[in-house]
């Protein structure tokens, strides 16, 4: 599998967060934040500078509309 961030690197290395998992997500969501739809498969690279163009980035709203649940922070990001 090809990165999708750099199209160049093989991806299957790095598990990139589309929402992130800070102290307060994952206090909040638990084990739900390193669900596999909360996934993205990156190469090394992308992944360590967040550099890809193509990293996705989920806001919190985003994050519970895929995974069908609701908002549990008080703020939403």
């Amino acid at each position: 599998m090809i990165c999708p961030a750099c199209k160049k690197n093989v991806a299957w290395l790095e598990r990139h967060h589309k929402f992130h998992r800070v102290k307060w997500a994952r206090e909040a969501y638990g084990k739900l934040i390193d669900h596999p739809l909360n996934i993205q498969k990156v190469c090394n690279g992308c992944n360590g500078s967040h550099a890809g163009l193509n990293l996705i980035h989920w806001s919190e709203q985003d994050f519970c509309s895929a995974l069908g649940i609701e908002p549990r922070s008080k703020v939403r990001i």
